[in-house]
């Protein structure tokens, strides 16, 4: 579909559940997935700089 919007993302709210690793990454996340980059390998090589110590399959997950 040509004239399809973007997709895009926000930042999903817990449930009350356990604090993910990925928490304090899902707004970096978000943000980087709204400007297009929607590669989870990629963002995953981003973020782990920045400290996130999780998993590749938990990012994938998420996005």
């Amino acid at each position: 579909m040509a004239n399809a919007t973007p997709r895009t993302r926000s930042a999903r709210r817990s449930g009350g559940g356990r604090p993910s690793v990925l928490d304090d990454y899902k707004p970096y996340l978000d943000d980087r997935w709204n400007e297009g980059f929607i590669n989870a390998w990629k963002l995953w090589k981003e973020i782990v700089p920045l400290g996130y110590k999780g998993s590749y399959q938990r990012v994938r997950t998420y996005l």
